[in-house]
């Protein structure tokens, strides 16, 4: 009960989730429950055939006991040359009920057979349930027929038991009966008695041809005894032959009949099952596709309540955007009133403090005026003074430099760059130094330069012009010459400027 209740449990949330996929898991769960009870009536369908065929096997054992011990009594008793009286008839008859009893046992399994395949041409929603009560019904009659074979087994062995006491007491009664008693037929009796006859004969005339027929015809009883012996064991042999191959030609004839039953019904299953989920498949399929469209329904819903909600949310925005520009508009205004009003209060409040310190610190300030006054005035008369003695120095260095003897010279000298000196030319005949160029050694005339050349060299030109002026020797004008960028080195000469 707790499993059923769980499964309506889950089918009611199922239902109540709006979940498609679990009402499906739900399904196949309670399909494969019903499989499994049809596998488990399969499986005690098949124990129930093992066990019809060990009870069959075990009631021919029986069978065969009892009419080969039936058999002997009957043998044992017809030793003795007796007519067949009740007795055997009764055996006899009781031996041809035994045979019945496995045509019998043949005529219950020919039913069930009949039933399951009806079951298996119904092909309906309620062949389990059919299964079931076929199961039941069989397993009723299998026990009805099982009561019926131990009193059938019980009843023919109590007559067995009596047939072989009277058997018994019948052989004990007839113990003196000799075995010459057999039956002979007519035409060897006959000639017997001829020989007999022909025999006394004989003896009449010879005494020891007498006892020949005797003889003869005690061996005769012999071998006709031994004869029916034979024949009655063969009789019993063959019988029971053909019962075996008949038996084994039934029950071969049965496994056939089973296997190709239990095939039948398996093919008959897996087509059901087949058949079964190619519908679950579809249903499952049709069930995800209806999901499919319900979620994307339901997300087109969200998405249009989204925008109506965005669309709200972006107009109650505005709006107080609006009234908070509005407020902050107000705010400013009002502020700036503030503040005008604090900054307007604040400027006279200043102004009056100025023109206060103005009126008290106005001495102050023409006493300080003064002082500045004077201090300009002072100023320019120092620049006139040294602007004065600028002059006066210029004219003592003009009249310095005219007191100097070669100064004239110096300023009228023309530039001779091919004049040599009296020490150049004392050191031309002293050897060739690796250090000068063939023009400072006298080898070579210059012939690539000019007076104007010559005297563009902006560092000979400063220190000339320092030299005019007479301050040629002061450390200014050293420092200046010597910091002057000089000319390039000449290409064709390699003459160092420097």
């Amino acid at each position: 009960m707790s499993r059923f209740s769980s499964r309506h449990l889950d089918a009611l949330s199922a239902f109540d989730n709006d979940d498609e996929f679990n009402s499906i898991q739900n399904n196949l769960t309670s399909f494969q429950a019903k499989q499994k009870l049809s596998m488990k009536s399969k499986d005690a369908r098949y124990t129930w055939l093992q066990e019809e065929r060990k009870l069959k096997q075990s009631e021919l054992a029986v069978t065969k006991q009892l009419s080969n011990s039936i058999g002997n009594l009957i043998t044992e008793y017809e030793k003795g040359n007796y007519a067949k009286t009740n007795d055997l008839l009764s055996i006899k008859d009781q031996l041809e009920k035994f045979d019945t009893v496995e045509s019998l046992q043949l005529k219950l399994v020919n039913d069930v057979k009949e039933e399951m395949q009806s079951i298996s041409r119904e092909a309906t929603e309620h062949a389990d349930a059919l299964c079931a009560q076929l199961m039941l019904d069989t397993k009723e009659t299998l026990c009805v027929a099982g009561v019926k074979l131990d009193d059938q087994y019980s009843s023919i062995v109590t007559e067995a038991n009596a047939c072989r006491r009277k058997a018994m007491k019948l052989l004990a009664e007839e113990s003196n009966v000799d075995n010459n008693d057999v039956m002979i037929p007519k035409q060897l009796a006959a000639a017997i008695a001829e020989a007999r006859v022909i025999e006394n004969k004989m003896a009449q005339l010879n005494d020891e041809s007498c006892g020949t027929v005797e003889i003869f015809e005690h061996e005769l009883k012999q071998k006709l005894t031994s004869l029916k012996q034979d024949a009655s064991i063969t009789k019993k042999s063959l019988r029971s032959q053909d019962y075996a191959r008949s038996r084994k030609a039934v029950e071969n004839k049965a496994m056939k009949d089973i296997v190709s039953l239990a095939k039948k019904l398996e093919n008959r299953e897996k087509k059901l099952l087949e058949d079964k989920q190619s519908k679950l498949k579809s249903k499952d399929l049709q069930i995800r596709m209806q999901a499919q469209r319900v979620d994307q329904e339901k997300t087109k819903l969200l998405e249009d309540e989204v925008k109506l909600a965005e669309a709200k949310n972006n107009h109650e925005l505005r709006l107080l955007v609006k009234s908070m520009n509005q407020n902050r508009t107000l705010w400013s205004h009002q502020a700036q009133e503030t503040k005008d009003s604090a900054s307007i209060t604040t400027e006279l409040e200043t102004e009056a403090t100025r023109l206060s310190q103005h009126r008290s610190n106005k001495e102050r300030t023409m006493v300080r005026e003064m002082q500045r006054q004077s201090k300009i005035k002072s100023k320019q008369m120092s620049d006139v003074e040294s602007a004065r003695e600028e002059v006066e120095r210029l004219e003592r260095l003009s009249v310095l430099a005219s007191s100097v003897p070669y100064y004239r010279n110096i300023i009228n000298t023309v530039p001779d760059i091919h004049k040599t000196t009296k020490a150049r030319t004392n050191d031309v005949y002293t050897g060739r130094d690796a250090s000068r160029t063939d023009f400072q050694c006298g080898l070579q005339q210059l012939k690539s330069f000019t007076n104007d050349k010559v005297f563009s060299d902006p560092k000979f030109r400063l220190a000339n012009a320092l030299h005019e002026v007479g301050v040629a020797n002061s450390t200014y004008a050293r420092d200046v010459v010597r910091q002057t960028i000089p000319r390039q080195e000449e290409r064709t000469t390699g003459i160092k400027p420097y």
